[in-house]
C-alpha cells in the first residue's frame, strides 16, 4: 500500500508526463508542474530537486519495470508479449524521445539489454564457447531487442516479426553452442 509521500510523488510524475504531451521539456517549469499537480512549490521540493530529477525518476521506473520483464524473457524460448504487457505506451514514447543530460531511456535500455544478455550467457556457461567478441554480440542483441520493443510499442505486436526474431535468437544460440 502506498503512503502519502509515494502517492504524491507518483502524482507529480503522472502530471509531468501530461505536460510533456503538451509542450517540450525546456518549456516546462516547476510552476507549471505545481499548478498541474495542484501542489505548493514546497511540496514539490520536498519530493524533487528540480524537473530533471522528476524526469530521471520516470526514466528509472520504466527501466526497472523492463529490466524485471527482461529477466523473464531470457528464460523463455519464445518471444512473448512479456516486455510489453504493463508498459504505458504513451509514457514510453514520450520518454524514449527525450535525450537530455542524464535522461536517455534509449541508451539506458540498451545498457540493460547488453548486461542482461551477457549475464544470461555467463549463467549458462556460453561465454567460454564464443568465437566472436562478446561486445559485438551484445550490440547485435541489444539493437534488435530495442528496435523490436520500440516498434511493437509504436505499432502493436506482430506475430510474423516475433517469429522472425525467434529464429534469429535460435540461430545465435545454435552458433554459440556449436563452437
Amino acid at each position: 500500500m502506498e503512503n502519502k509521500r509515494e502517492r504524491t510523488s507518483k502524482f507529480i510524475k503522472q502530471n509531468f508526463l501530461i505536460l510533456l504531451k503538451e509542450k517540450s521539456l525546456d518549456k516546462i517549469t516547476v510552476n507549471d508542474l505545481c499548478e498541474k499537480s495542484m501542489i505548493r512549490r514546497s511540496t514539490f521540493y520536498n519530493h524533487y530537486q528540480d524537473k530533471y530529477q522528476v524526469l530521471e525518476s520516470i526514466n528509472v521506473d520504466i527501466c526497472l519495470s523492463l529490466e524485471k520483464k527482461l529477466q523473464e524473457r531470457f528464460y523463455s524460448n519464445e518471444l512473448k508479449d512479456i516486455l510489453f504487457s504493463d508498459i504505458d505506451r504513451e509514457s514510453f514514447l514520450i520518454m524514449i524521445s527525450i535525450q537530455d543530460g542524464t535522461v536517455n531511456l534509449q541508451r539506458d535500455l540498451k545498457t540493460i539489454l547488453k548486461i542482461g544478455f551477457k549475464n544470461f550467457l555467463t549463467e549458462n556457461y556460453l561465454l567460454t564457447k564464443l568465437n566472436v567478441e562478446i561486445d559485438f554480440l551484445e550490440e547485435i542483441f541489444s539493437t534488435l531487442a530495442l528496435t523490436n520493443l520500440e516498434y511493437t510499442i509504436l505499432n502493436g505486436p506482430n506475430q510474423r516479426n516475433i517469429e522472425f526474431l525467434n529464429e534469429i535468437q535460435k540461430n545465435i544460440f545454435k552458433f554459440i553452442e556449436a563452437k
